[in-house]
């Protein structure tokens, strides 16, 4: 299995304009999203960005948020038992990096709460464009388990980063036009 800058050049190149409308503002309304909820439940950005992370896998984004309001609220979420555990720990007050573990998810938050320009969330999709591999396969093993190698996920993130820099964008915003364009397929 290998990754091919190619493969997300051409997703690129291929991406309708509504794939790139919504990927370039995607984190941006993520944060966005989060500061409101900070507000309205009286928490920091950074801790609903926590949660939303620690909920993140093998969730879209609407169940994600759906998710994420419950815990807040109910203190309960229908996602694995470790993911609600550590969102309960950022709930209550614990640092979102202290306790989210993967690279995906560790990722994810920092894209989410800092806009973060150098941290690309690979998921599924995002090495699915890379690799030609359906997304669902990247759920189950082998291929699961080569993203959660640090230099294969590495190796992933720099293709991404590197394609950004060329098309002049950061690369959570060609990861994300990248994921909505694949999402659209």
């Amino acid at each position: 299995m290998r990754f091919s800058k190619a493969k997300l050049e051409r997703a690129l190149d291929d991406a309708p304009p509504e794939a790139w409308a919504a990927g370039m503002e995607w984190y941006g309304e993520a944060n966005r999203w989060c500061r409101r909820v900070a507000r309205e439940k009286s928490l920091t950005p950074h801790r609903v960005a926590g949660i939303v992370a620690a909920l993140s896998p093998n969730q879209g984004w609407e169940p994600n948020k759906r998710e994420t309001l419950r815990l807040i609220n109910e203190r309960r979420a229908a996602q694995f038992p470790r993911n609600v555990e550590r969102a309960l720990l950022i709930l209550d007050g614990a640092a979102p990096l202290d306790i989210l573990g993967g690279n995906k998810v560790r990722s994810f938050y920092r894209n989410i709460a800092y806009l973060c320009p150098d941290a690309v969330t690979i998921d599924r999709h995002a090495a699915s464009v890379l690799s030609g591999i359906p997304s669902p396969q990247w759920s189950n093993p082998p291929y699961k388990h080569l993203l959660e190698a640090k230099f294969r996920y590495e190796q992933a993130s720099d293709i991404y980063r590197n394609v950004a820099e060329s098309l002049g964008i950061l690369p959570h915003q060609a990861q994300a036009v990248a994921w909505v364009a694949h999402r659209l397929d």
